[in-house]
């Protein structure tokens, strides 16, 4: 059999080329700049009610960070902030979000 000339060298590289694991290192980082609401929880209800409108609300974060689709609970990152601010609507966020440090840093690792 004879084997064309273009076909050898793509088969030796072919043949040389060796597989292996990779993986990778990173930080996933989350800054929270400001919060702008309109006096009302999940369902459009006041969080507060006030003689003529609602009044402000308490105010706290959960961030999760997860695969999509979802295999369940937060996979790299679940935080919870604790409380931020008390009957407002507004917030600009410092270093420091309730108890939490901001940015919000996860690290990473992935390989196969």
């Amino acid at each position: 059999m004879e084997l064309k000339r273009g076909f050898v060298l793509p088969l030796l590289i072919l043949t040389s080329v060796v597989i292996k694991d990779v993986s990778a290192t990173g930080t996933f980082a989350l800054e929270l700049q400001n919060y702008l609401g309109d006096f009302r929880d999940f369902s459009y209800d006041c969080c507060d009610e006030a003689p003529i409108d609602c009044g402000g609300c308490d105010i706290g974060f959960t961030i999760c960070l997860d695969n999509f689709p979802s295999s369940g609970p937060c996979d790299y990152m679940d935080v919870y902030t604790g409380l931020v601010g008390e009957d407002m609507s507004a917030i600009n966020f410092s270093s420091l979000v309730g108890n939490t440090t901001n940015p919000i840093l996860s690290p990473s690792t992935h390989g196969r």
